[in-house]
C-alpha cells in the first residue's frame, strides 16, 4: 500500500476468491482477507470472484508500515 501511495495511485484493486462460494484454492487471496484489510466489494460479475477496491484517498485510512 505504501508503494501505491508514493506513486499517487487513487485506489488498489483486487480479484480474490470468495471461499464461502467456491472450494477452490486461491493464489490471488481470499475476499475475507482483503475485507479485513479495508477493501470493499464494488461488483460481483462472477459470484465467487468479487472485484474489491481500497480507496487510498479516503480520510482516516491508516498508513501501512513495513517491517
Amino acid at each position: 500500500m505504501n508503494a501505491a501511495r508514493c506513486a499517487n495511485a487513487p485506489v488498489l484493486e483486487a480479484y480474490p476468491l470468495d471461499a464461502e462460494l467456491t472450494p477452490s484454492s486461491s493464489s490471488t487471496g481470499y475476499a475475507s482477507t482483503f475485507s479485513r484489510a479495508g477493501f470493499k466489494t464494488v461488483v460481483r460479475r462472477v459470484p465467487p470472484r468479487p472485484i474489491m477496491r481500497y480507496d487510498l484517498n479516503a480520510t482516516g485510512v491508516p498508513e501501512v508500515v513495513e517491517k
